[in-house]
């Protein structure tokens, strides 16, 4: 039950599945019942929106951008208000050359969060975005 309380969904679904198979019915019974809740949080959690951010930044790191795009705007989809998956989502893309795309997602990153200026100005992957006009419109950069 510790590790069910400490959230360690894993480590618990195989206590439980040890535990489901020892002499005591009623142990047995409740066993199969926690473990089957271990599964569904697993499979809840896998799916959440701070796993497909994870995840996408990983696939980012490889230079999978095809996958990892999708699993941004999933995120995004889930949780709108989350600035930092819309500016992920503006590196994806501007690595992947989609540079109006970008700046709208940036535009959306900077709504939610707009300390983040700071931030795309330091983003080696964003350098060539400085030059686009929405970007110099948000980031509030005289036009060259």
């Amino acid at each position: 039950m510790k590790l069910f309380h400490e959230k360690d969904f894993a480590a618990a679904k195989d206590i439980f599945g040890k535990a489901g198979r020892g002499p005591l019915t009623e142990m047995a019974h409740s066993a199969a019942m926690y473990q089957r809740m271990c599964e569904r949080r697993l499979s809840a959690s896998l799916h959440s929106p701070e796993n497909l951010h994870k995840e996408a930044l990983a696939l980012m790191s490889q230079g999978q951008l095809d996958l990892a795009e999708p699993l941004l705007r999933s995120a995004i989809s889930l949780k709108p208000d989350a600035a930092d998956y819309f500016y992920a989502l503006a590196v994806c893309l501007a690595q992947s050359g989609q540079n109006d795309e970008a700046a709208d997602s940036l535009r959306s990153a900077l709504s939610r969060d707009p300390s983040a200026r700071r931030r795309v100005l330091h983003e080696p992957h964003l350098a060539h975005l400085t030059e686009h006009p929405t970007v110099r419109d948000l980031l509030g950069l005289e036009r060259s």
